[in-house]
């Protein structure tokens, strides 16, 4: 998140400023009105916390006057201990802007508006600890005994749970007993994080999966190692049993029917399911090596099929996605690129048991509205704000845990053949409504925003915690009609 704005002059904790409506003057006695607690999260091949660093960060209470919306102090809040910023402001619950040293950048601004004082988050990345830059040309070779020759329908793939790396492994020929593609190098190696390849450490889990269609049948974990420039690979392949079996009914027509009500109107919508094991699974997070997944066909009214978890034993939960997503592509207005953007709905369920319900409880914002003005249609102009611009969604929030909201300027992306979302702000709420500050919105440029509904996941939301995280969730996002500001 670049860093935070200052909209108003600073008076609180500068001294020699009239007090504020519903802020009281500090004693000097260490009390601590707000404050907000970040843990850092480390998954990977277990989950490692720790208090974040905030050397690096800002953050920014935004104080309305109860007198008049419009008028907005920005009061810096000071890193009272490792992981934590506070202020000294005692009788209000404001929004808090802050920024956090995402990788791969930019950084982006997140906002909590909770109405609670004290406040606990985390910053969720997946990596193994102290995570350090990778030499590109290191090798990786693998020879590995397969438990039956093979027939031709296997694929291979080494996926290392840590650095969060996978690769495609060429298959051997039929009727062979031993896997041995060519060595490659550390950089062919996709990079499910975005971030540039990491050294490969004791911490990590590499695993060399073989998978029938889109089951996994066979595993092999090769002892951890600390990544050099020549490293090989050995052991042998074990047999995965599917030992697990997933019934689990849907109404592809009724969930469709809901997209529907999405404007700007999207594409039918495709439907998809995956079961992963992940690490991570106590936090919420479904990233893991993938047992089993599936396209669903317009027909099908259940997700069915069999799979196993052998990662269990390292606590690895059994985590079940099924989503649905249409987009819509178009030019804006004034511009020479196509863009695309999207809706849908998601369930992410730990441990899915046969008949586990699948309806998508998350509700699908139907509307929603920047200072009045709908973006139910695309090519709307915005006049650049001068005050705190009100966004809101019309949705029935029955249920609902949290509202998030997503701001994204359109930019060309690097081949320059398409416009891309790139992210300036996020935010949560605890109503379908936002107060975003109007620096937020440059004029000439051009923005989307993508709102979601959240059921479930934040059981503590209440308090103002939204650090502790469980599964399952429900989410529903819409991408509203693009709009440029202008002058």
């Amino acid at each position: 998140m670049s860093q935070a704005r200052v909209w108003l002059p600073i008076c609180l904790l500068l001294g020699g400023c009239a007090q504020l409506a519903g802020i009281d003057d500090t004693s000097g006695d260490g009390r601590l009105g707000l404050s907000l607690v970040i843990e850092h999260r480390s998954v990977g091949s277990t989950v490692v916390r720790t208090p974040q660093n905030l050397t690096a960060s800002t953050a920014t209470y935004l104080i309305t006057d109860p007198m008049d919306p419009a008028v907005v102090t920005a009061v810096p809040a000071v890193e009272v201990q490792l992981g934590t910023w506070g202020a000294d402001v005692f009788d209000a619950t404001p929004a808090i802007v802050f920024d956090l040293p995402d990788n791969p950048g930019p950084i982006f601004d997140r906002q909590i508006e909770l109405p609670s004082k004290n406040l606990l988050t985390s910053f969720d990345v997946l990596e193994h600890p102290a995570p350090t830059a990778s030499a590109p040309t290191d090798t990786i070779a693998i020879t590995a005994t397969l438990d039956v020759a093979t027939v031709g329908n296997e694929s291979f793939e080494l996926f290392v749970v840590g650095t969060w790396t996978a690769r495609a492994l060429t298959a051997p020929i039929v009727g062979a007993t031993t896997l041995a593609p060519p060595a490659f190098t550390i950089d062919t190696m996709a990079s499910l994080t975005g971030r540039p390849h990491e050294t490969i450490t004791l911490d990590d889990t590499p695993l060399i999966l073989r998978r029938v269609g889109t089951t996994l049948n066979g595993l092999l974990e090769p002892s951890p190692f600390v990544q050099v420039a020549a490293n090989t690979l050995t052991g042998t392949l074990a047999t995965v049993t599917a030992d697990q079996t997933l019934n689990a009914p849907i109404d592809q027509v009724a969930a469709a029917a809901r997209l529907g009500v999405v404007r700007p109107a999207i594409s039918a919508p495709a439907f998809s399911f995956d079961v992963t094991a992940a690490p991570g699974v106590a936090v919420g997070s479904s990233a893991g090596p993938r047992l089993v997944s599936g396209v669903l066909a317009a027909l099908d009214t259940a997700i069915t099929g069999a799979f196993a978890n052998p990662f269990a034993p390292k606590g690895w939960g059994t985590v079940l996605s099924y989503q649905a997503a249409g987009s819509r592509s178009l030019i804006p207005a004034g511009e020479t690129l196509p863009v695309t953007l999207a809706a849908g709905m998601q369930q992410l369920i730990a441990d899915p048991a046969a008949g586990v319900a699948l309806d998508f409880p998350a509700p699908v914002p139907e509307l929603v509205a920047l200072d009045g003005e709908s973006l139910s249609i695309d090519n709307v102009s915005i006049p650049a704000p001068v005050a705190p611009v009100a966004i809101t969604m019309v949705v029935d929030d029955t249920g609902v845990t949290l509202f998030a909201l997503e701001v994204r300027e359109l930019v060309p992306n690097a081949l320059a053949t398409a416009l891309e979302p790139r992210l300036t702000l996020r935010a949560v709420s605890a109503t379908p409504s936002f107060t975003i500050q109007p620096e937020v919105f440059e004029a000439g440029k051009l923005y989307s925003l993508r709102v979601q509904t959240i059921n479930g996941l934040f059981g503590d939301v209440a308090t103002g915690d939204l650090r502790t995280q469980a599964l399952p969730v429900a989410t529903a996002f819409v991408d509203v009609g693009i709009f440029r500001v202008t002058p």
